[in-house]
């Protein structure tokens, strides 16, 4: 992760600023691999984060509220309501396991944090911040969290021609409905990004063969 960063700050910056600046190389230098590692490591630490879980989605949510916030960036929710996929863990006879698959009617958020440019036009970074049922999802997607965080901070204070949007996504895992009532919304709205950056599982790669299965 911490080589794919810094072309993803390039990208999105580049693409905000009217004409390529030597601040770009400045946020660049800037990237703390730190800070990076303590965002994954705080929210593995709350468990596996699908919509389902109530408790872990709402500190998740504050996490990144609290982060963002303190960047001094606006950040709002958008929110909207969607059936999501429940799972009750059952024991055997024999000891073992084996999951249910349910559904129920829940109210969720996606969180969208705003950088104002000198025009309205806007350019966005996205990466969703739900987990699978069964892992913290250190890579899928708590690593594209951590970037999107990180970029976050280092686009705060940079002065663009473009308004830049940092969203997090919920109910990706159960198939990207929160990015597609998202989008839904900017259509009715007239609000379309001039272009989008999403990124997903980036914190691990190998060129071994069969290492990525």
């Amino acid at each position: 992760m911490s080589r794919t960063l810094p072309a993803f700050v390039i990208a999105l910056l580049a693409a905000a600023c009217a004409s390529p600046d030597p601040m770009i190389a400045a946020r660049v230098a800037e990237v703390d691999q730190a800070r990076l590692m303590r965002h994954v490591e705080s929210l593995c630490a709350l468990g596996p984060r699908p919509e389902s879980h109530t408790q872990t989605t709402a500190a998740t949510l504050a996490y990144l509220e609290q982060e963002l916030r303190s960047y001094g960036l606006e950040v709002r929710r958008h929110t909207f309501s969607a059936t999501m996929r429940t799972w009750t863990r059952k024991r055997a006879d024999d000891g073992s396991y084996s999951f249910v698959l349910g559904a129920r009617p829940g109210v969720h958020h996606n969180l969208i944090a705003e950088k104002r440019g000198a025009r309205a036009t806007a350019v966005e970074l996205g990466a969703h911040y739900d987990t699978v049922v069964f892992g913290p999802g250190a890579d899928d997607n708590t690593s594209g969290v951590a970037l999107a965080l990180e970029v976050a901070r280092l686009v705060a204070a940079v002065p663009t021609g473009k308004t830049i949007r940092i969203v997090f996504f919920a109910m990706e895992e159960e198939g990207k409905v929160g990015s597609r009532e998202y989008v839904e919304q900017l259509a009715r709205d007239g609000d379309l990004p001039e272009g989008a950056i999403v990124v997903d599982g980036i914190g691990c790669a190998s060129d071994e063969p069969g290492s990525q299965r």
